[in-house]
């Protein structure tokens, strides 16, 4: 019996950074054929995306596949024919998340009934399309055009509203603003204007409390900080310290923010909740 790996790769005719075979396969109880050796039965149709970044394998991947349809048949237990669609694309990280797309796309629009991959993490979580969220390494997508082009669409970790949010904001945010423009001449819209203003404050807190001014008195000085109003985060986010507790910042100082056109927009704070109080109360 043919190999798959013996069948010709061309680039597909539409599809940018994709190749296809160039034959269809069909396995059935009559074994192995390619398109033009079909039975009459109209074959389950399913499709292979070879997602990898690199390398030019593609039929050696469908032997075990094709393996396995066999030995299922073999036992009597496939009755039906299966047509296997085998594509190669250029995917993420080198690729392009579009590209993965229109290939399984097409693939899907073909008949395929089941797309099976390689499965690449990346490209896993671009075909599944839920709501793509990241860490606060999202704000150095407006670092470079480039950036901010492949991170379009990413939710991640914000830590205050811009003049251009909407939603409850801190109220300390605006006024800090306010005075910045007065005192500098020039109005700051970014997250780490809020985090050194709130450092300079506990700093100058910590001073105020140290019963000596040494580093140790310093030290008691900022365990000494309780609710101390917090310009970074929500409109209940907090600072406070203690012994054991140095992590300052309480409340709602994260939230969930979406990038898209050139611009972060907020999309929702974490509200923590009980399972239970979830349930429709008439329910409980």
């Amino acid at each position: 019996m043919p190999s798959a790996r013996d069948l010709a790769k061309i680039a597909h005719e539409t599809l940018a950074s994709t190749a296809r075979l160039d034959e269809r396969i069909a396995v059935s109880r009559y074994g192995w054929a390619t398109t033009t050796e079909m039975t009459s039965d109209p074959p389950v149709r399913i499709g292979f995306l070879s997602d990898m970044p690199v390398g030019e394998s593609l039929g050696e991947y469908l032997d075990p596949i094709i393996l396995a349809l066999e030995d299922a048949s073999n036992e009597g237990r496939l009755t039906c024919a299966v047509e296997v669609i085998a594509y190669h694309v250029v995917g993420l990280p080198t690729g392009q998340a579009p590209h993965v797309i229109a290939a399984y796309v097409d693939l899907v629009q073909r008949g395929c009934l089941l797309v099976l991959s390689t499965g690449v993490t990346n490209n896993a979580l671009v075909l599944r399309a839920p709501p793509k969220i990241m860490n606060a390494a999202i704000m150095w997508a407006l670092v470079s055009p480039e950036w901010m082009a492949a991170l379009d669409g990413w939710v991640g970790i914000e830590q205050s509203l811009g003049d251009h949010d909407h939603g409850p904001k801190n109220k300390n945010w605006d006024a800090l603003l306010d005075r910045h423009e007065r005192r500098f001449g020039y109005r700051p819209d970014n997250t780490m204007i809020a985090l050194l203003y709130d450092q300079g404050r506990a700093a100058t807190e910590a001073i105020i409390n140290a019963p000596q001014l040494t580093p140790a008195g310093l030290a008691l000085g900022l365990e000494r900080i309780k609710m101390m109003p917090s310009t970074l985060g929500g409109p209940r986010t907090y600072i406070g310290f203690g012994p054991g507790d140095h992590r300052g910042y309480k409340g709602d100082f994260m939230f969930m923010k979406q990038l898209r056109d050139g611009q972060f927009h907020f999309d929702s704070y974490h509200w923590p909740q009980w399972p239970i109080s979830r349930r429709n109360p008439e329910t409980c």
